[in-house]
């Protein structure tokens, strides 16, 4: 299997293809691409498929598949007491 090709097993609900960059899901257990995510849940914050309403900050879940890591920030200390 090519890395281009390689398929992490997340399908988008609205285009069908792999969401292997940055998928993601909403509270209602529906997931997208972050391409269809952009295109047609963020600007309107409902679910296409249920039209669940979407709160803008939380509404949106990022998966991690395992084994990928995510960078870690320092935090300056004048903001950790």
């Amino acid at each position: 299997m090519e890395t281009g090709d390689r398929d992490i097993g997340f399908r988008c609900h609205i285009c069908h293809q792999s969401a292997e960059q940055g998928p993601v899901v909403t509270l209602c257990g529906h997931l997208y691409c972050q391409s269809c995510s952009c295109t047609w849940v963020r600007p309107v914050h409902v679910c296409p498929i249920c039209d669940a309403r979407l709160d803008p900050r939380t509404g949106l879940l990022p998966i991690r598949p395992s084994g990928v890591r995510v960078a870690t920030v320092s935090v300056p200390s004048f903001i950790v007491k």
